[in-house]
């Protein structure tokens, strides 16, 4: 991702500029992708095939790249119709997916194993990292090679470096399948089924269940080539100990099967129904599972001894991850929480019907299918879709268009209000075409610039529009957080407040956050001082305080409100005395955002795809919604009893504000920033400014 200068081993494919004309006329990479962007995968096809038919690698032309092979495939979106399939109630799906652990288990597809292939070893800035977020899989290009060496000896092997750490520890036949599996999964390229075959654990019989599985595919145009269609993102996850300590324990390997990056695709959907591609790993999700203080909460929660030496029994944590994609962060917990609690169950809910399936084939991949539960609901609206085959959820009424939370309540395991609560909901701040700005003028959604433009008709206008529309299909349904950004977090939020235990659960949400309060001209440095802050804060009014105001009135709101309104206020919500906020506990967060954020004009930039876009995304920004900054960050709320904590000593009683926000300043060090990869400095402060805030 452009911060690699001390990887001489990673040579990044994506370094290379896309725009080609070699052979192809007026088909150029850019104009084909751009085909491929705005009106679909079939138009686009033949612009690829004349650009791949083009190539000579005798001349040292060549495009080993999935991405342009993927989009040169008639079948591309039946293929991806077929990852990842789903057949619990069969045992060759089973044994299939028992089979696919294996592969990777002895090729030592590890982030530990994949980070020694590109010089990340002990004591490298970012062996720290979760997980291999620092590769970024080749877009399509002529001279794109890949950094890791698959060329062969003259006796058909693989030349593998004997001095490298993962050859001395595991030997050359798992790096030669690791780098195979990597060169697919990671980076993005085609691979000769020969060299597949030859070097892969299993090999001939693994190829195959690749295609099984519907992971990789022969090249439509070169049989011999195999092409991978999804990302497979191996995870490090660290195991809490179940004694409380504060010492770092174990760490157990997971692997998350998602849609490829959209540098690989070029699109956010896929598929014959244009399902929404389901989301990569990304720095967000790993800054979630890294940060997320589970220690502090449930490392008491395994089974304990009664006065009398009877073993007490404990009923399970129950996890709830919102927004739930691939399901990482569902999977992630659970694996974290295995010894203190090895019969904890998650539920997964996401509105994208192929993320469903990908999070129930994750779970079965990572041997917790058995405990996790994924439907197909959408937060926006408060309804449930789908339950799905695995959804047992005993008397809940979970027919299509049943309320969100009274079915969590009941589902699985006994029902009952969560332990642990995940999101990393979309959170881009998508502006919309006007078409759409101008329907959201009734609804407080439009802006004096949206009005301005709609009633331009003039050939600028029209143009304003096509780059408006381009920006829309390039964001899709896992990036879009509404054109403010914050519709479904809000969403999320609301939603949290209803069904989270009273005493000690826990809530962690990952997103951007827009106009984070900036830090106070002097800062606070013992506890009573941190204590005042938000008293403080409301008293200096301003955007940074309007974004806490905001986040504690969605706690308090009632989720029966958003099953009539399918656009969302960044003003404050009209009172609603028909709906009452439903009982909930107090609670007590903090807000973590950077202490640089970024301002608007920078953020425009590194969305934009070009000048015309810049202007438009800082446009929405700028004068749409009065944006200057938006910085990363990590929301966390602990739920606590009325008998103390949050709102002890006040007077309004039950009309009292339920959730006590704070908030805090990330300081950017040596290690980066509150999502840089790796970042120890910042989970540490993270951990410590929580811990603190709980006294």
């Amino acid at each position: 991702r452009g911060h690699l200068p001390s990887l001489p081993h990673l040579l990044l494919a994506t370094s290379v500029s896309s725009e080609h004309g070699e052979g192809g006329g007026e088909v150029t990479y850019e104009s084909s992708r751009r085909v491929r962007t705005q009106s679909g995968h079939a138009a686009a096809v033949p612009l690829y095939r004349s650009l791949l038919s083009s190539l000579s690698p005798e001349e040292g032309k060549d495009d080993p790249t999935a991405a342009s092979r993927i989009a040169a495939a008639r079948s591309s979106p039946l293929r991806h119709d077929l990852a990842c399939p789903v057949d619990v109630d069969s045992s060759d799906w089973e044994g299939d997916v028992r089979e696919l652990r294996d592969v990777l288990r002895n090729s030592g597809y590890d982030n530990r194993g994949v980070g020694a292939l590109f010089g990340v070893a002990r004591g490298h800035r970012l062996c720290g990292a979760a997980g291999p977020v620092y590769l970024r899989a080749a877009s399509a290009g002529i001279g794109r090679t890949s950094p890791l060496n698959l060329e062969e000896d003259d006796d058909g092997d693989l030349n593998v470096d004997g001095d490298s750490e993962s050859a001395a520890t595991e030997g050359a036949a798992a790096e030669k399948s690791r780098r195979c599996l990597a060169a697919l999964f990671l980076l993005g390229f085609s691979v000769p089924r020969s060299t597949l075959s030859e070097h892969l654990v299993g090999g001939e019989g693994t190829v195959q269940l690749l295609e099984r599985l519907g992971l990789a595919f022969p090249c439509e145009l070169d049989p011999n080539l195999v092409v991978p269609y999804v990302h497979i993102f191996p995870l490090d996850v660290e195991v809490i100990d179940s004694g409380g300590s504060d010492i770092k324990g174990r760490t157990e390997a997971i692997i998350l099967v998602t849609d490829c990056h959209p540098s690989v695709l070029s699109r956010t959907t896929v598929g014959t129904d244009e399902d929404g591609a389901v989301m990569y790993i990304g720095p967000d999700s790993l800054a979630l599972v890294q940060h997320l203080p589970l220690s502090d909460h449930f490392a008491g929660s395994s089974d304990a001894e009664d006065d009398r030496g009877q073993q007490r029994r404990r009923r399970p944590l129950r996890v709830l991850d919102l927004c739930s994609g691939s399901g990482v962060q569902a999977i992630a917990s659970l694996v974290a929480l295995s010894d203190v609690t090895p019969d904890a169950a998650a539920v997964c809910v996401d509105v994208n019907p192929r993320a469903v399936r990908f999070a129930r084939f994750n779970a079965a991949l990572n041997g917790v299918g058995e405990r996790v539960i994924v439907i197909r609901a959408d937060l926006m609206c408060g309804r449930v879709v789908d339950v799905g085959e695995n959804g047992d959820g005993g008397d809940a009424g979970m027919g299509g268009g049943a309320d969100l939370g009274d079915t969590l309540l009941g589902l699985g395991h006994g029902g009952g209000k969560f332990d642990l609560i995940l999101s990393n909901p979309p959170f881009i701040p998508v502006p919309p075409p006007r078409s759409v700005a101008a329907a959201g003028s009734d609804t407080g959604k439009g802006s004096a610039r949206d009005e301005t433009a709609s009633a331009n008709d003039d050939g600028a206008g029209n143009d304003e529009e096509e780059v408006l529309k381009s920006i829309e299909r390039r964001y899709g349904l896992f990036s879009s957080g509404g054109s403010d950004g914050e519709d479904v977090l809000m969403a999320a939020v609301i939603l949290a407040g209803t069904v989270l235990r009273e005493d000690n659960g826990l809530v962690g949400i990952v997103s951007e956050f827009m106009d984070p309060p900036p830090p106070p001209e002097t800062a606070a440095v013992d506890t009573d001082e941190r204590q005042m802050e938000e008293e403080n804060l409301a008293g200096q009014g301003g955007r940074g305080t309007d974004l806490l105001r905001r986040i504690r009135e969605w706690w308090d709101r009632n989720p029966a409100r958003l099953a009539d309104e399918r656009a969302f206020d960044r003003s404050p919500p009209e009172p609603q005395p028909e709906l009452p906020p439903p009982p909930r506990s107090a609670a007590e967060g903090v807000l973590f955002t950077n202490l640089l954020p970024v301002s608007a004009e920078t953020y425009a930039s590194r969305r934009a795809d070009d000048e015309a876009e810049r202007r438009a995304w800082t446009d929405h920004l700028r004068d749409g919604l009065g944006v200057d900054a938006i910085s990363p960050g990590l929301l966390f709320v602990r739920s606590r009893s009325r008998a103390g904590g949050a709102g002890e000593g006040k007077d309004d009683g039950a009309e009292e504000a339920r959730l006590r926000l704070i908030h805090r300043l990330v300081p950017k060090t040596e290690g980066g920033s509150i999502w840089t990869p790796g970042n120890t400095d910042s989970m540490e402060y993270v951990r410590g400014e929580w811990s603190r805030s709980l006294l």
